[in-house]
């Protein structure tokens, strides 16, 4: 087999972190995009990180936060994380997300852009009726899908769409 799909085999590996929480001893399991597994690896490893956005205490108190959300949350904590939308490469990076996951949302049963473009009209008649969205037909709803995913940058993932608030679509 070649290196590349070597490569592309180990990246289509499913990753799952273990989560502890100390104050009810239940254990969650935390499907995590690929490239976390040579971070946790060497966590385990028990080797002295001097990495402090990969660091053992880095960790843990990410696992206090995500232990601290409810069923729905790390639910949809999940999602956005392995969407993509949201670029994680660190242990710092999900700390920051799960304390940022209010900028993004998630439209659950919405898989295409013609579902998108719907929503975005329904929600744009009742709430912004000067929008351009808002005096766009059912019939465009492709199109206005079209736009919102290259505006948001999202994505689809899982039968769902998880985009970016508008009010947070530059780094602040």
């Amino acid at each position: 087999m070649s290196k590349n799909k070597n490569k592309k085999k180990n990246n289509n590996q499913e990753v799952f972190m273990q989560i502890s929480s100390d104050k009810t001893d239940e254990k969650i399991m935390l499907k995590v995009p690929s490239h976390y597994k040579d971070i946790l690896n060497r966590l385990m490893a028990d080797t002295d990180c001097n990495d402090y956005h990969n660091s053992g205490d880095m960790l843990q108190f990410f696992c206090e936060l995500f232990t601290e959300l409810d069923h729905k949350k790390r639910s949809d904590f999940e999602v956005l994380l392995n969407s993509k939308v949201a670029k994680t490469e660190t242990i710092s990076d999900l700390v920051k997300l799960v304390l940022q996951r209010n900028r993004y949302y998630i439209l659950r049963n919405v898989d295409t852009l013609e579902k998108l473009g719907c929503f975005h009209i329904k929600a744009s008649r009742i709430n912004n009726q000067d929008d351009w969205i808002a005096h766009s037909s059912f019939d465009n709803a492709k199109i206005v899908g079209e736009h919102i995913k290259r505006e948001e940058c999202g994505k689809f993932f899982r039968g769902h769409y998880v985009g970016v608030y508008s009010c947070f679509k530059s780094d602040d």
